[in-house]
């Protein structure tokens, strides 16, 4: 059975025509209007502090401002939420999340998360996110991190530290409280909060 041929793809602009350094173009998201939510509640995570009767106004998806009505600019054609009578976190916390690259950790900002809670990774990934975050916010979020999956069959996970790989040679996997304690005891010291 033949399959059809792919579809023509559009050519990158020449070189000439790229800031130098620059591979393929990026492309923009698409532009998704402006948001204003208002009166509600607002709770600024980071220091605890509430304010009554807020403003946040969100552009193209990613929260410009948030604060006290009239001490924040609104844009005057954005579409509008009430929030009176309800709590507003500026952002987004995701309780589950496998973050092990940049570019996730960059994704999941863009998306709205400003705090996240790791579900592991296999390398330890999620703890250098974590350190990513506090040296560049708006490359990562704010991250609990997990450390590595505690699983009977840890697969390349022994790789992840050197005092790990001893339980590669385990014929059952992780599976005695002995092997168990070991995994949990290097995560803790890989993973602090």
């Amino acid at each position: 059975m033949c399959s059809p041929p792919p579809p023509p793809s559009r050519a990158p602009p020449p070189p000439s025509a790229r800031p130098p350094g620059v591979g393929a173009p990026r492309r923009r998201p698409a532009r998704t209007g402006d948001l204003v939510v208002e009166g509600g509640t607002l709770l600024d995570p980071a220091t605890g502090d509430v304010t009554e009767d807020s403003v946040v106004v969100v552009r193209d998806g990613v929260i410009h401002a948030a604060g006290a009505r009239g001490r924040t600019a609104v844009p005057r054609d954005a579409a509008r939420l009430d929030a009176h009578g309800q709590w507003v976190l500026p952002g987004l916390i995701d309780a589950h999340i496998h973050l092990s690259t940049a570019a996730e950790a960059r994704d999941a900002v863009r998306k709205g998360a400003t705090s996240a809670r790791s579900g592991s990774t296999n390398f330890y990934q999620d703890v250098a996110v974590r350190e990513l975050a506090r040296h560049a916010p708006a490359l990562a979020p704010r991250l609990q991190a997990a450390g590595v999956f505690v699983t009977p069959h840890l697969g390349d996970t022994v790789l992840a530290d050197p005092d790990l790989t001893p339980l590669a040679t385990l014929a059952d996997g992780v599976r005695s409280a002995e092997a168990l304690r070991r995994v949990v005891q290097v995560n803790l010291a890989r993973a602090p909060t």
